[in-house]
C-alpha cells in the first residue's frame, strides 16, 4: 500500500549515552497512513529507548490501528482524526475548532466526510441534526453549542425537551452570560439557571417527562420538587416497614425501628438518619426517638454501650435543640435506659455488641 503519511519520533539510539537513556527513558510515537482513500490503514504505535544488557533498541510499548474498507471504519477514529486531516486536506474541518467537535469520533460522519458527500461544517451539522435528531436543531444553534459546550446534553434535550431547538438557545444565552461575570456568580434569582435545567433533565431521564422552556425559574423549582418527591415515594416503598423490634413510645418520643420510617423521618426532618444511622439501628448499637419536646420536634441519636448514651439531639435540619429539651432527653435517656438496653438486645438477638463505622 501507498504511504500517504508517517512521522516517526525515533532517534539513532547511539546519539544518547547509556546514562542519559537510563535517567531519562526516552520515548517516540510513530504515526503512519497507507493506502488511498478508499481503503486505508493507520498506525499509531508508542516505543522506548531500552536498554538490555549490551543492546539498546526501540521497544514497541502499545499501538493501535484504524481501517478504511469498503465504506466501513474498524477500530477507534478518534487518534487519527487530525491526521485525517492533514493526509486528506479537510482543511475546512481542522481549521474550524467547532465542526472538528461536532465530528468527534462519529465514523457515519466521517465516512461522509471521506466519500465527499460533506465538504464544508453547514453540511456537516445538518447532517448530524437530520440523522440524530430529525432536523431538530438549527446550523447556528449547533455551531453556538459545539463553541461553548452549555453543558447539557443534546440527547437530553431532544427527548426532555418540549421544544429542544428553544431550549438549546435559552442554555446558549445563559452559559454566554455566565462567562460576562465571575465563576461564582448565580445570576439572577429569578432567571433559570443552567444547573436548574441539568438537574430538572436528569430526573427527566429517571420518570419521563419534559422541560419547557418558556417556565419562570419558580415554576421550573416546583416540577423539579414534585420530580424529587416522587423518587422518594419509590424509594419509601423499596424500604421495608417491619419492625426489627418490639415498639417503645414515653413521654411523647418514640423509638424508630423500621427503615421505611427511618427514611420517611430523613425526608421530614431534612437529614441523614436513614443514610448515617440505619446501619447502626439495625446492628443494635444505635437507636434514634423521635417526637415533641415542648414545642420543639427533634430527632435523638442514642449510642448503645454499657449503657445508653445521649448522642445527638436536633431539630429539623440538623438545628440545635434548646438547652431544656436537651437536658430532658438527658433524662429520658437515663429514665428508660432498661427498655432502651432492652431494645437493643432484642434487634442483636444473640450477638455481642459489634460497632461498625458510621
Amino acid at each position: 500500500m501507498d504511504v500517504l503519511y508517517r512521522r516517526d519520533e525515533r532517534f539513532p539510539a547511539d546519539r544518547m549515552s547509556r546514562l542519559e537513556i537510563a535517567r531519562q527513558r526516552p520515548a517516540a510515537r510513530v504515526i503512519s497512513v497507507l493506502g488511498d482513500k478508499r481503503h486505508f490503514c493507520c498506525f499509531d504505535e508508542t516505543y522506548s529507548l531500552t536498554i538490555l544488557g549490551e543492546r539498546i533498541f526501540w521497544k514497541k510499548l502499545n499501538s493501535c490501528s484504524l481501517t478504511f474498507k469498503d465504506g466501513k471504519f474498524y477500530g477507534n477514529i478518534e487518534p487519527f482524526m487530525k491526521v485525517l486531516c492533514k493526509v486528506f486536506n479537510f482543511d475546512w474541518l481542522a481549521n474550524n475548532k467547532w465542526a472538528y467537535n461536532i465530528a468527534g469520533g462519529n465514523k457515519t460522519l466521517w465516512k461522509s466526510i471521506i466519500r465527499g458527500s460533506i465538504t464544508n461544517p453547514e453540511d456537516l451539522v445538518k447532517k448530524y441534526s437530520k440523522l440524530y435528531f430529525k432536523g431538530a436543531y438549527s446550523y447556528k444553534a449547533l455551531r453556538e453549542y459545539a463553541s461553548i459546550n452549555p453543558g447539557v446534553s443534546l440527547w437530553d434535550l431532544y427527548y426532555y425537551c418540549t421544544n429542544p431547538e428553544e431550549g438549546l438557545r435559552y442554555l446558549i444565552f445563559r452559559r454566554k452570560k455566565d462567562l460576562e461575570v465571575p465563576y461564582f456568580c448565580e445570576g439572577e434569582p429569578s432567571e433559570v439557571q443552567e444547573h436548574d435545567v441539568r438537574d430538572f433533565l436528569t430526573y427527566c431521564e429517571m420518570l419521563g417527562g419534559k422541560w419547557n422552556p418558556k417556565w419562570s425559574r419558580k415554576r421550573l423549582l416546583a416540577e423539579h420538587q414534585k420530580q424529587i418527591d416522587a423518587v422518594h415515594l419509590s424509594e419509601i416503598e423499596e424500604k421495608s416497614n417491619t419492625s426489627i423490634a418490639p415498639a417503645f413510645n414515653k413521654d411523647g418520643l418514640s423509638l424508630i425501628l423500621d427503615e421505611r420510617s427511618c427514611f420517611q423521618e430523613g425526608m421530614h426532618m431534612h437529614n441523614c438518619v436513614h443514610t448515617c444511622y440505619w446501619r447502626q439501628i439495625r446492628n443494635g448499637t444505635y437507636l434514634i426517638a423521635r417526637g415533641s419536646v415542648g414545642e420543639e420536634y427533634v430527632d435523638l441519636g442514642i449510642r448503645i454501650e454499657s449503657e445508653p448514651i445521649l448522642d445527638q439531639v436536633h431539630t429539623i435540619r440538623n438545628g440545635s435543640a434548646s438547652a431544656d429539651t436537651r437536658e430532658f432527653c438527658v433524662q429520658w435517656i437515663q429514665d428508660n435506659k432498661d427498655a432502651l438496653l432492652n431494645t437493643s438486645k432484642a434487634i442483636r438477638g444473640d450477638r455481642a455488641l459489634e460497632y461498625i463505622p458510621f
